[in-house]
C-alpha cells in the first residue's frame, strides 16, 4: 500500500503498489514537499518527495 501526503498530513493519492516498477502522476500536485508513505510486509518506508515546477 502507498499514501502521498501533503505537507499537512492529508492524503492526496493512495492505493495498492504492484510487482516492479510503480509510477505517480503529479502533473496536478502544486510545487512542494510532500511524504510518500509505503506499507507492506509489517514494515513502514516514509521519503520526503519534491514537486518542483
Amino acid at each position: 500500500q502507498f499514501e502521498l501526503l501533503s505537507p499537512v498530513g492529508q492524503t492526496i493519492l493512495s492505493g495498492s503498489l504492484k510487482t516492479g516498477r510503480n509510477t505517480f502522476v503529479v502533473s496536478n500536485l502544486a510545487s512542494g514537499v510532500y511524504l510518500l508513505k509505503i506499507t507492506g510486509n509489517g514494515k513502514t518506508f516514509v521519503s520526503r518527495v519534491m514537486v518542483s515546477r
